[in-house]
């Protein structure tokens, strides 16, 4: 046997033993059994984020490794510190008087955007309660996202 042979026989054979194995490659006409559910089943259900987008976004300037999307009225997604990486999922408002009601900002109202320039990054929001009772303003043009409510005296709040 040469010296360059050696390393086909011994890729030989670990192929014979993990054929020879249990969960090694069944021979023909044998039946494999299937799992009924996988190792630690039932697990968490998946999960994909809201792909229609009402807005996108960034800061005006090259430094920063902000970015972040707006869906259904309320912000869906910041990216931070690439595009790739999600590290928030959603913000909305739940407004309050602090004992006859609270209102999801995604449950409780309905919602309009508004391109407030040509580049398609920087939009308004204006939600507004189901029953009228208040409107919720939010700007995304600023250096910052910019929120305002119109209304009574209840409270708004980040969620």
């Amino acid at each position: 046997m040469t010296r360059s042979s050696r390393p086909l026989l011994a890729l030989a054979m670990v192929v014979v033993l993990a054929i020879g194995q249990p969960g090694g490659v069944p021979s023909a006409g044998a039946t494999q059994q299937v799992p009924s559910a996988a190792p630690g089943a039932p697990g968490t259900m998946s999960h994909f984020g809201l792909s229609r987008k009402d807005c996108v976004g960034t800061a005006r300037n090259t430094t920063s490794k902000v970015w972040f999307t707006v869906a259904g009225g309320v912000l869906s997604d910041v990216y931070f510190p690439t595009i790739d990486t999600t590290n928030i999922e959603t913000v909305q408002y739940i407004v309050t008087d602090g004992s006859t009601f609270t209102d999801l900002q995604t449950r409780d109202t309905t919602y309009t955007v508004e391109a407030l320039d040509d580049s398609g990054m920087s939009c308004r929001v204006s939600s507004t309660a189901k029953n009228g009772r208040y409107t919720l303003v939010t700007d995304y043009h600023r250096p910052r996202a910019q929120q305002r409510g119109d209304g009574d005296d209840s409270q708004a709040g980040a969620r």
